[in-house]
């Protein structure tokens, strides 16, 4: 789930890249007497297939993140290890 200002002509095609496969909902929500301030919460719901997608692209997908350094290094910091990564969604996976 993401709540974004951002509209889905801006949005979703972020959760509709190649190393991603979501069934996606988008809800607007506007504030009552205030037309002006739109939230859009984005339901995303993992297909079948969606782990050996996201495994066939992990590499490519880091390429495509952000250019700031610092963010890609974070990142390849925590999840290069494909095994830790499986192990961290494995464990997302139990909490109620």
């Amino acid at each position: 789930m993401a709540i974004s200002y951002g509209e889905p002509q801006n949005r979703v095609v972020h959760f509709q890249r190649k190393f991603l496969k979501f069934d996606i909902e988008t809800i607007k929500i506007e504030k009552k007497g205030d037309e002006t301030k739109i939230h859009y919460i984005y339901l995303c719901k993992k297909l079948e297939g969606a782990d050996d997608i996201s495994n066939k692209f992990f590499n490519q997908c880091l390429k495509e993140l952000d250019s700031s350094e610092t963010f890609k290094n974070d990142l390849i910091n925590q999840f290069s290890d494909k095994k830790k990564l499986h192990t961290l969604a494995e464990a997302m996976k139990k909490k109620p």
